[in-house]
């Protein structure tokens, strides 16, 4: 399914980023990044995708911005006409488990984090590991963009997409599938 530039960040302004954080503070600046990842000049796009992926990704962390953004992500990962897609799905993938690179690739034991989850008794342990497992859900939501991504002909896509649908056990019988 590809979207125009006019509907591909549909919301986006009905979301207030300056209450939510994101490494350096208020994520106002989120906003403005994901329109500029929509931008045809590679400089102005990898720009925005470096100051991005250092906001809501930074160090593997995760922030309540990174949890509204990746539907927007999933958005422009649906554009064809948007620039560096495979990096954008990467992104995504590392939003949800951390390091794709290095976890196993035998998907995520949901139950084990969501126990971990509940049974955390410090604050800021608890907060992060709830926007951990809130963005991780915000990237399941998103898996049928993933699926799509299986039929491209870009080897690199495929590749890219292949791996990430086995973070997602729950829904292993419709990746198997696909």
């Amino acid at each position: 399914m590809s979207t125009s530039n006019a509907d591909a960040l549909i919301g986006l302004d009905s979301i207030n980023w300056s209450r939510l954080s994101h490494a350096y503070g208020p994520a106002d600046d989120v906003p403005i990044l994901l329109r500029e990842l929509q931008a045809t000049d590679p400089e102005v796009y990898l720009t925005a995708y470096d100051a991005f992926l250092s906001n809501i990704y930074h160090q593997g962390s995760r922030y309540s911005a990174s949890v509204k953004a990746v539907p927007f992500l999933y958005a422009l990962l649906d554009r064809q006409s948007t620039k560096n897609r495979q990096s954008l799905l990467y992104l995504i993938t590392s939003l949800a488990v951390g390091h794709p690179d290095s976890s196993v690739p035998n998907g995520v034991d949901v139950a084990k984090w969501e126990k971990q989850i509940a049974n955390t008794q410090e604050p800021s342990a608890s907060e992060h590991s709830h926007y951990e497992f809130a963005t991780y859900e915000a990237a399941e939501r998103g898996l049928s963009s993933v699926i799509r991504c299986l039929e491209e002909e870009s080897p690199g896509m495929r590749a890219t997409a292949a791996p990430a649908l086995a973070f997602f056990p729950r829904h292993s019988d419709t990746s198997a599938a696909a």
